[in-house]
């Protein structure tokens, strides 16, 4: 059996474990797992979210503070499509794009089957957490509830974009927000995990 890499998405919905495809999308995989050891992805929205269909992020415009347009942004260069069998199942992980070989670090989950965009989009990894893949919606007030106490960065015991134990009083190395008009990405939201056979 091929080693698969594996990944674990944390989101203010909650945490997300993909099952990326290195033998069908060798190159993006390959490039997901660099942006994420990067940590390109840390804070980034869903910024697309279509019920039914599918929830987008990996746009650098969709930090906060970002000046750019959430949907228009990328890591400054494209990656080559790699079509293969892989279907748009619920969970499906692609990788979105403004036409051929133009993806970079943009991606979608799938909520249900997709089957007019196979051969399309490179699939290139999958998630059986739909609880938290269906949570992933425009407009959710998803952020981690902090319990009410007072953060060190911000003083608001509001909600916080990263873990946090701001019922002691501090907040764990993020910083803390009003909840977010998109579900968010949060800090370290990306990991993979080294292959396994």
């Amino acid at each position: 059996m091929p080693p698969v890499t594996k990944a674990l998405m944390e989101t203010d919905a909650g945490t997300i474990e993909l099952e990326l495809f290195d033998a069908d999308a060798p190159n993006t995989v390959a490039n997901f797992v660099k942006l994420a050891n990067e940590g390109f992805y840390d804070g980034l929205a869903f910024h697309r979210v279509i019920p039914g269909f599918m929830a987008q992020g990996g746009c650098p415009n969709s930090r906060e503070g970002s000046r750019g347009m959430a949907g228009t942004g990328g890591p400054g260069y494209q990656i080559d499509c790699e079509i293969n069998p892989q279907k748009h199942q619920a969970g499906t992980l692609a990788m979105a794009h403004a036409g051929r070989n133009t993806g970079g670090s943009q991606f979608y989950l799938c909520f249900e089957p997709q089957p007019h965009l196979d051969g399309q989009h490179t699939v290139f990894g999958h998630t059986d957490d739909m609880d938290v893949v269906l949570k992933l919606r425009n407009g959710s007030e998803t952020d981690v509830d902090c319990g009410g106490g007072t953060c060190g960065k911000c003083g608001t015991g509001k909600m916080c974009s990263v873990t946090a134990d701001c019922a002691a009083g501090a907040c764990t190395g993020g910083f803390c927000q009003a909840a977010s008009e998109w579900p968010r990405m949060v800090s370290n939201s990306l990991r993979p995990i080294h292959p396994t056979v």
